[in-house]
């Protein structure tokens, strides 16, 4: 920060260095100089010292390119050694996406309980029959948004289109999964029975549950995947099969805890947050 700070002063005609400021007590060329990658590959080269692979890119596509040429994993260097971020390394061409676009997680959820809000207002869950209009309103809707979006998916990750995991890719994957999600949804209120039969008990005691077991499956799923460090090293079906897996530790935690209790941990603790007052957690 320092030195991004004194570099736009100098470069604005402020010559700090006329007034005896000096940053880690030496001048701005020298500091240049040290700063420019390239000038550094090209000494070590002219006096033979071996150089590891390494280009300067601007953006995430680039860096992804680069890699890729290169080869996993990659280390990932600020572009100032004085300053800047992003610095790291990647294992897979994943993870930088994964992690550049954590921020989506807030935009995508908001939208999905604002939603979940309304449905409950029109009280939809609890007389899917009286809103059968709307719900086959909403999934012809739902169905033309998403298969476009499924086929052109297909299409570019089958390998009929040669791109790689680029912005574009990332977004298109975010866009279906959200289209599929009002598909499958609006099909299970639209031929949920009146009564529900016996085998979808332990469905039940996951909803109960829906905001513990929303933590509970984030920890495993992220934990293992950092553990392991298995982020862009798995296949589509290990993955299913990793979600399964997951969702059957959510079942039984589920059906155990209430057993015993009436709300899930951090059911009780919304509960008691929003009526202000002590509510017992045991039956």
């Amino acid at each position: 920060m320092r030195w991004a700070v004194w570099r736009s002063f100098c470069s604005n005609g402020f010559r700090l260095e006329a007034y005896g400021v000096r940053l880690l007590g030496t001048s701005l060329e020298t500091i240049r100089q040290a700063e420019d990658r390239g000038a550094f590959k090209a000494l070590m080269t002219a006096i033979g010292e071996p150089v590891l692979p390494s280009t300067t890119v601007t953006d995430v596509d680039e860096a992804l390119k680069a890699a890729a040429a290169i080869g996993y994993p990659v280390i990932v260097r600020p572009a100032y050694t004085l300053g800047g971020s992003g610095g790291g390394h990647a294992e897979t061409p994943e993870l930088p996406l994964v992690l550049g676009s954590e921020w989506l997680a807030l935009v995508q959820v908001l939208p999905f309980m604002l939603l979940g809000l309304a449905f409950g207002k029109l009280g939809v869950a609890e007389r899917p029959a009286a809103h059968r209009a709307l719900l086959n309103r909403g999934l012809r809707w739902a169905l033309v948004v998403w298969l476009p979006l499924f086929a052109l998916l297909l299409w570019r990750r089958l390998g009929v289109s040669a791109v790689g995991p680029t912005d574009e890719d990332w977004a298109l994957v975010l866009l279906t999964g959200w289209a599929m999600s009002f598909v499958y949804g609006l099909v299970f209120f639209r031929w949920v029975p009146p009564a529900l039969p016996a085998w979808t008990a332990p469905i039940v005691a996951v909803g109960r549950m829906a905001f513990t077991n929303y933590i509970l499956q984030t920890v495993l799923a992220v934990g293992l995947m950092r553990l392991f460090r298995l982020y862009g090293a798995t296949t589509l079906a290990e993955e299913l099969l990793a979600a399964g897996a997951i969702y059957g530790v959510n079942v039984a935690v589920s059906r155990f805890w209430l057993r015993r209790y009436r709300f899930g941990p951090l059911e009780w603790l919304w509960r008691m947050g929003t009526y202000g007052r002590w509510i017992s957690l045991r039956r």
